[in-house]
C-alpha cells in the first residue's frame, strides 16, 4: 500500500470510529428513551413536566387518564386551567410560579382539587424547578400521588367517631331531660351539626294515627318547611317509614317512587328512619342531602340507634307529662277538699259558738235562782231538799264548765284567720240577737249608732260585742 492508500485508510478509520461512537450513543439514547417511556406509561403516580407558563410539555399516562384524555400527547400545550376549577387552577399556577422565582421545591404537600367534571380529589404532591443544561430554570416538573381513598378513609373514621360521640351525647340528654320540645330540638340540631346534612327533621304521629306533624327541623330547609307541616301516613318516604315501620333509604330521590317534594328543596338523597315504641311507629327521623348517595350502611345504623333513643325520650317525656297532669289533678282535688274542710270547720265553729252562748244564759239563771232559793228558804227546807238544790247547782255548774270548754274550742280555729272587711253594725245586731233573752229579763234597752266597716274576724268581733 502506498502513502495515498494509507491516508485514505486512516480517514476511513476515523469516520468509522465516529460512526461506531454515534451508533453507541444512539443506542444508549434509545435505551434511556425506552426507560423513560416505560416509566411514563406505567407509573401509577402522576408525572408531568411544564414550561415557564405552566403548560404541559410531557405527561404520564396516569396523569392523562386523570383528565379523561386517552393520549398524553393531547395534553401538550394545555394547562390546569383546562381541567381544574378556576379556584384550584389558580392555586397550582401560583405555586409553580413561586418555584420558578425562588428555585425552591414544594415537597409532600396535601392538595385538594376539584376537576371541571365535578370530581373531587386529594393529592400528595412534590414539585421541583426544571433546569436546562446550563442550569437555567425553564419550567417545573412534579410527581403527584392520588390519596383520595386514604383521605376518605380518614374522613369516615372521623365521621364514625363523631357519630359515636353524638350517640353517647344524645343518650345522656335523653336520660337527663323530660321537656320533650326542647329535647327534640337539641337532637335535630346536634345531628345536623355533627354530619353536615342539608336538612334534618323530626315528625311525630298525631293522636289519631292519621298524620305526621313537624316537631323540629334544622338545616337549609328550616325556612322552607311550614311550622305546621303535616304528612299523611304513607305519604312520601317519611310517611312510608311511619306506615311500614321500616327504614327508607334513597341514594337518588329522582327515581324513588315514594319521594314527595313538598317545597323547593334541592334534595338528592334521603334517609327516613321510623321512631318506634314497641311495634308502633310514633314518629320519623328524616335526613336529606343535596348529594347523591350521601348515606351508607354506617349512617343507617347510627340514625336507627338515635331513633331508638329518641323513642325512649318521647315515652319518658309522655310519662312525665301524664304524671304532672295527675299531680296537678290531685292538687286540685286536695285544694277542693281543703276548701270544703275549711267551710265545714267554719260552720261547726259557728254552731259551737252560737250553741255555747245560747246555753250560757239559761244555765246562769238555773245556778243563780237555785242559789237564791237556797239562801232565802233554807230554814224552810229539810235536809233532803238542800241536797237536791246542791245537786242542781253542781250539775248546772258542771254543764256551764262544759259549755265554756266548748266555747274555748270554737275560738281555737279563729285565732289565725285572715282579716277581711266586716260590717260592725251587723255584728252588733248579731250579738244582741244572742243576748235577747238576757236583755228582756233585765229590762234593759240597747241602742247603737251607725258603725263603720272594719278589717276584722267576724266571729271574734261578735264574741267581743257579746262579752
Amino acid at each position: 500500500f502506498g502513502p495515498d492508500d494509507i491516508t485514505v485508510l486512516q480517514t476511513m478509520a476515523g469516520q468509522l470510529a465516529n460512526a461506531i461512537s454515534n451508533a453507541q450513543l444512539y443506542k444508549s439514547l434509545r435505551w434511556e428513551q425506552y426507560l423513560m417511556q416505560s416509566l411514563m406509561d406505567n407509573v401509577p403516580d402522576y408525572v408531568y413536566f411544564k414550561d415557564r407558563e405552566s403548560r404541559f410539555i410531557r405527561n404520564s399516562m396516569s396523569h392523562s387518564e386523570l383528565f379523561g384524555v386517552s393520549d398524553p400527547a393531547h395534553l401538550i400545550g394545555k394547562s390546569d386551567f383546562d381541567y381544574l376549577t378556576k379556584e384550584h387552577a389558580r392555586r397550582t399556577f401560583a405555586d409553580e410560579q413561586q418555584i420558578m422565582a425562588t428555585g425552591e421545591p414544594i415537597v409532600d404537600i396535601e392538595v385538594h382539587s376539584t376537576l371541571t367534571d365535578g370530581r373531587e380529589k386529594w393529592h400528595l404532591t412534590t414539585k421541583l424547578p426544571l433546569l436546562d443544561k446550563d442550569g437555567e430554570i425553564i419550567g417545573t416538573f412534579g410527581v403527584t400521588k392520588d390519596i383520595t381513598e386514604r383521605k376518605r378513609a380518614e374522613e369516615n373514621a372521623r365521621r364514625r367517631a363523631t357519630q359515636a360521640t353524638l350517640t353517647y351525647e344524645v343518650g345522656q340528654r335523653v336520660s337527663a331531660k323530660l321537656e320533650l320540645d326542647e329535647l327534640l330540638s337539641e337532637i335535630v340540631t346536634a345531628v345536623r351539626d355533627a354530619f353536615g346534612y342539608s336538612n334534618v327533621a323530626l315528625m311525630l304521629v298525631d293522636d289519631e294515627a292519621k298524620h305526621l306533624t313537624l316537631q323540629s327541623v334544622s338545616g337549609a330547609y328550616a325556612d322552607l318547611f311550614a311550622s305546621d307541616l303535616r304528612l299523611e301516613i304513607g305519604e312520601g318516604m317519611i310517611g312510608n317509614a311511619a306506615l311500614t315501620g321500616e327504614t327508607q333509604l334513597s341514594g337518588d330521590v329522582s327515581v324513588d317512587r315514594h319521594y314527595v317534594r313538598k317545597t323547593n328543596e334541592a334534595t338528592r338523597s334521603e334517609l327516613a328512619v321510623p321512631i318506634r315504641s314497641g311495634a308502633t311507629s310514633i314518629g320519623v327521623l328524616d335526613l336529606q342531602s343535596e348529594e347523591l348517595d350521601a348515606f351508607d350502611e354506617a349512617d343507617v345504623m347510627v340514625i336507627e340507634t338515635l331513633a331508638d333513643q329518641v323513642a325512649v325520650a318521647i315515652e319518658n317525656a309522655r310519662l312525665y307529662e301524664r304524671a304532672q297532669l295527675e299531680i296537678a289533678e290531685r292538687r286540685r282535688a286536695e285544694q277542693a277538699l281543703a276548701k270544703q274542710a275549711r267551710m265545714l270547720d267554719a260552720e261547726l265553729e259557728q254552731i259551737f259558738f252560737v250553741a255555747s252562748h245560747h246555753l250560757q244564759e239559761p244555765l246562769r239563771m238555773v245556778v243563780s235562782y237555785s242559789q237564791l232559793l237556797e239562801q232565802r228558804h233554807r230554814d224552810r227546807l229539810d235536809e233532803s231538799a238542800g241536797e237536791l238544790i246542791d245537786y242542781a247547782v253542781g250539775g248546772a255548774t258542771r254543764i256551764q264548765a262544759l259549755v265554756n270548754d266548748l266555747l274555748a274550742y270554737s275560738r281555737i280555729g279563729t285565732r289565725q284567720r285572715d282579716l277581711e272587711p266586716v260590717d260592725s253594725g251587723a255584728i252588733v245586731d248579731r250579738a244582741l240577737s244572742y243576748l235577747k233573752f238576757l236583755v228582756e229579763q233585765s229590762g234593759a234597752t240597747v241602742t247603737r249608732d251607725p258603725l263603720p266597716t272594719v278589717m276584722a274576724d267576724a266571729t271574734q268581733l261578735t264574741q267581743l260585742f257579746q262579752n
